[in-house]
């Protein structure tokens, strides 16, 4: 599916380049601004198919990261403790009776 859009990413391209180059000589007519204007359009469609291309490359590479069991990281070995809810920590009672522990900064 990449290599597709790859090739049509870089045939979209191609095509805009080859239609803006042959319509700035006939650019005094309504055709050879047409053909420009159409290259323009080529030329950035390919741009954005080729962008999108190196999107699913990477989200390939995140999907086989996800499956891998061996980069699974357990819930238990990144969380600390489980967070408080917000009513609690922030209620002038809470506040009043018992200090709120600061949280840890992120490494």
């Amino acid at each position: 599916m990449i290599v597709v859009m790859l090739i049509a990413g870089i045939g979209a391209i191609l095509a805009g380049l080859v239609a803006i180059i042959y319509g700035i000589p006939v650019q005094e007519f309504s055709f050879g601004n047409t053909l420009i204007f159409a290259g323009v359009i080529g030329l950035c469609t390919g741009m954005i198919v080729l962008c999108i291309s190196a999107v699913v490359a990477e989200l390939k590479v995140i999907a086989r990261r996800l499956a891998d069991p061996r980069t699974r990281v357990s819930a238990r070995r990144c969380c600390h403790r489980r967070p408080r809810p917000i009513a609690v920590l922030f209620s002038p009672a809470t506040a009043r009776w018992r200090k709120i522990p600061a949280t840890r900064p992120r490494r």
